[in-house]
């Protein structure tokens, strides 16, 4: 698990965005830091190393990319 740590997750993350929906890459995301959490209880991790700790690899869309869905859907919905 030490190789495990924030940028390889960000590259991780970065890698599954080109290939799938948001919602499966934070599955997939939610997977390891479960495996680490278990690695971290069974003493196989650190919890100094945690890489999921500011919680910045898990964040979904920010605050401007949601607003900017929530129009475009608006505007979907007036021309149909």
């Amino acid at each position: 698990f030490y190789e495990m740590d924030l940028e390889f997750l960000m590259d991780y993350r970065r890698y599954l965005e080109d290939k799938l929906s948001i919602t499966t890459v934070s599955i997939h995301l939610r997977n390891l830091r479960a495996l680490y959490n278990l690695a971290i209880s069974r003493q196989h991790a650190r919890l100094n190393d945690y890489p999921f700790r500011d919680g910045s690899i898990m964040k979904g869309l920010k605050g401007s990319e949601l607003s900017q869905l929530i129009d475009l859907y608006h505007i979907q919905l007036r021309h149909c």
